[in-house]
């Protein structure tokens, strides 16, 4: 297995990190091992802008067209007229 060191770690992340570690009774370094596989498997999971783009087109695609449908102004102009006569 690879090792890696970090340094540098702020004082708020630690004391986070080793807070999490004691209550799932866990050594900093499984916790720290743990908490870096989540995130790379949350970031691999993510869709890219393209995969975005071409869900939205599919979904697009599956919509029916919009029958236009009279604005509030023309709704209004028509029920005006409707009443002078």
């Amino acid at each position: 297995m690879a090792s890696m060191q970090i340094r540098n770690i702020p004082q708020e992340i630690m004391e986070r990190i080793k807070d999490i570690a004691s209550r799932e009774r866990r050594s900093i370094n499984s916790q720290v091992i743990i908490l870096i596989e989540k995130a790379v498997n949350e970031e691999s999971a993510r869709l890219s802008v393209n995969e975005l783009l071409d869900l939205a087109q599919k979904i697009r695609r599956t919509i029916p067209k919009k029958r236009k449908i009279p604005g509030g102004l023309a709704l209004l102009r028509k029920a005006r007229e409707d009443r002078s006569l």
